[in-house]
C-alpha cells in the first residue's frame, strides 16, 4: 500500500500484522447461530491488479462478502448499470476483465473505535496523497485537501446566476 505507517497504529492491544488472512466460513456462522458476539474488528482492503482500490473495516465475513456477491452476480443475468453501488459496480467490472484480485487483511483484533479511525485515516491519506480517485470508496465530506476546500468555499460564495 505505500506508505503505510505503523501496522499497528490505533490496534487494540495485542493486535498483529497479518497478510492474506484466510477466514473459516462456518465460524462466523457458527457464533452467530449460538448467539456469540462476532470477532473482533479488522481493517482490510481489495488491491485489483496490484493497485489498492478499497480500503475498509469489517468483522468475520465481511472481507470476503464483497467478492461473493459479484461471484453469485456472474451467474445469473444482470445488467451492470442497475448495480446499485459503485464499489460493486467496479469490483463487477474487475472480475469481468479478469484483474487478478487480493483481499488483504492488514490489522486485526482492534477496538470498534480504532477500525472506524484507521478506515478514515487510511481514506485521508489517500484523498491528501491525490489518490482518491483510485479508491472505490465513498469518501466522507469531510476528507478534503487544501485545494479541495478552497474550491467549495469559492463556489458557495459566487453570487448566484438564478434570478
Amino acid at each position: 500500500m505505500g506508505g503505510c505507517g505503523d501496522p499497528g497504529r490505533g490496534a487494540a492491544p495485542g493486535a498483529q500484522l497479518r497478510i492474506g488472512r484466510q477466514v473459516s466460513g462456518w465460524i462466523g456462522s457458527r457464533a452467530k447461530a449460538n448467539g456469540e458476539s462476532a470477532g473482533p474488528p479488522f481493517f482490510f482492503l481489495f488491491q485489483f491488479d496490484g493497485v489498492v482500490r478499497y480500503i475498509g473495516k469489517g468483522k468475520d465475513l465481511r472481507l470476503y462478502c464483497h467478492m461473493k456477491e459479484v461471484r453469485s452476480r456472474l451467474n445469473r443475468d444482470y445488467r451492470l448499470q442497475n448495480i446499485g453501488s459503485r464499489l460493486q459496480q467496479n469490483l463487477t467490472k474487475a472480475a469481468l476483465s479478469g484483474a487478478k484480485v487480493i483481499e488483504r487483511v492488514l490489522v486485526d483484533n482492534l477496538t470498534k473505535t480504532a477500525a472506524y479511525k484507521l478506515e478514515y485515516d487510511k481514506l485521508r491519506e489517500y484523498v491528501f496523497a491525490g489518490k482518491r480517485d483510485q479508491l472505490w470508496n465513498a469518501i466522507p465530506a469531510s476528507i478534503q485537501t487544501p485545494r479541495e476546500l478552497q474550491a467549495f468555499t469559492e463556489r458557495t460564495q459566487r453570487p448566484s446566476r438564478r434570478r
